[in-house]
């Protein structure tokens, strides 16, 4: 099955840490028996730090962008050192192949986060929503050959559960 994981990084190797506990409760203290539950953090720091980073580059804020990056960074990658691991708009810039022009310097931030949040929310469904918000092209190649959703495909769209149909009288998303 899937999993969500942590990505940890020390410099030379990628380490996967689980995201998600289990928290197993016995029916009975002799036994070995009982119901598994999964704890799930439903809004997380790294979220909050991440889509803050975003809004100040949309707000032509790249010091406050960087500042959260930097943050986000220093608990990512093992042995942090901020001489050697500091995010700068110089870096970002290089890393994305763009000159340092402000409007460069805003996209690339957009970029280096958007990037960050796919890695750090894989699996949790959270990049669908940037999919969504910024017209990103969706192709998934299958046995019979490969599927595309380009931006203003309808598909794109969630629809409206069943029973709100049926029991609401409302109409389905085109598809």
């Amino acid at each position: 099955g899937d999993f969500d994981f942590d990505i940890y990084f020390d410099g030379n190797t990628i380490y996967f840490i689980p995201k998600f506990r289990e928290h197993f409760v016995r029916e009975d203290i002799s036994a070995n028996t009982g119901f598994a539950y999964t704890i799930v953090p439903l809004f997380t720091a790294e979220e909050v730090l991440l889509s803050r980073a975003e809004a100040y580059a949309y707000e032509g804020k790249f010091n406050e962008a960087i500042a959260d990056l930097n943050t986000y960074m220093s608990k990512r990658i093992a042995e942090y050192n901020p001489s050697i691991h500091t995010v700068t708009t110089s870096s970002i810039n290089a890393y994305y192949g763009v000159s340092n022009t402000q409007q460069n310097t805003q996209f690339t931030i957009i970029e280096a986060t958007l990037h960050l949040r796919w890695m750090e929310f894989l699996h949790e469904g959270l990049r669908w929503f940037d999919i969504l918000r910024y017209n990103v092209p969706v192709s998934h190649a299958t046995e019979e050959g490969t599927i595309e959703l380009p931006p203003d495909d309808p598909r794109r769209v969630l629809q409206i559960p069943r029973e709100a149909i049926s029991l609401g009288g409302l109409e389905p998303n085109p598809r």
